[in-house]
């Protein structure tokens, strides 16, 4: 059986602080849906931006087929209101690529 590592993914959400709120990154196909929240998202805010890290299994990455893909960050604001940032379209090419997903929302 081969074995390999999971890889670790980075969006970043512009002008907001995130790090002490209930996240959801949610991405969607026409096919399939993948969330990941809670324990699964690692977040840092540097001064300015939040980092949103996290990693998706490779059951994850193929459910999300090639093409396009749409990628949304929603998360509980300090009033209770659940908000989201807007959602971005990126292109999958068959598995996501290790690394920082072109998104800032």
């Amino acid at each position: 059986m081969r074995q390999g590592t999971t890889p670790t993914y980075a969006v970043t959400v512009e002008g907001k602080d995130l790090s002490d709120k209930t996240v959801f990154v949610t991405f969607k196909s026409k096919w399939a849906e993948v969330t990941k929240t809670g324990d699964d998202l690692t977040i840092v805010y540097d001064g300015t931006n939040s980092i949103i890290a996290f990693k998706l299994s490779q059951q994850e990455t193929f459910e999300l087929p090639t093409g396009e893909i749409e990628i949304q960050v929603r998360y509980i604001g300090a009033d209770g209101e659940a908000k989201a940032t807007e959602t971005k379209v990126i292109e999958n090419l068959k598995v996501l690529k290790q690394g920082v997903i072109e998104y800032a929302g």
